[in-house]
């Protein structure tokens, strides 16, 4: 995984991260990628996104791994968002599922929003590390419906007129997958423990 998609000659942060997908198994050669849903073709080692906290999820990496802990300011700093004091993420920079920046309907192209989920899953790697992770919760509850359930997506800072940052787009609605999300960070911060994370893999791979 390291040799795959860790760059060492990044054009973000300290240089040092995790790409979000590399084409070829080189992350340091620049190779250009083409981003789904018409989001456009950069730079591979300029694409991040979380999905690397799967690794100390699945119990492969500690929480305190030096590739883990490098990545995570690059991605704060890359696609991240504060909405009324509560944190959220975006799946990826470039993003292009999403409504079109005037708010209307994606068709095939848009503009990525913010993911309620990945405040579950950065909340989770909170556990891992040994830190207080209620804020997270409160983040995906703030995005909630007025059912109280939680969205695929929700309106960033730059919402379009006629919408507010924080609320739900007209993405899927409610996503189970994030309310499930949900669930398993709050089973995870009740017992100091991820929830979900496979015994015999942690066992191996990190000895916990």
């Amino acid at each position: 995984m390291i040799a795959w998609t860790y760059t060492t000659t990044g054009p973000l942060g300290n240089r040092r991260y995790f790409e979000r997908i590399d084409s070829n198994g080189n992350p340091n050669d620049a190779a250009m990628i083409q981003i789904t849903n018409s989001g456009g073709s950069y730079d591979e080692r300029s694409i991040v996104d979380m999905g690397f906290l799967e690794l100390v999820r699945q119990g492969i990496y500690p929480a305190n791994s030096p590739y883990i802990t490098s990545s995570l300011p690059v991605v704060d700093a890359t696609i991240e968002e504060t909405i009324n004091g509560n944190h959220y993420w975006h799946r990826y920079n470039h993003d292009g599922y999403g409504e079109h920046a005037n708010g209307s309907d994606y068709d095939g192209s848009g503009v990525g929003q913010l993911w309620p989920i990945l405040s579950g899953e950065r909340g989770i790697y909170e556990v891992a590390a040994g830190l207080d992770a209620d804020q997270y919760l409160t983040a995906m509850m703030a995005a909630a419906n007025s059912s109280g359930m939680i969205p695929e997506q929700i309106w960033s800072n730059d919402a379009p007129a006629g919408y507010m940052p924080g609320t739900p787009t007209k993405s899927m609605n409610p996503l189970n997958w994030a309310m499930g999300e949900y669930i398993t960070l709050l089973f995870s911060i009740s017992e100091h423990r991820i929830a979900d994370v496979v015994p015999i893999t942690s066992q191996r791979y990190t000895g916990q």
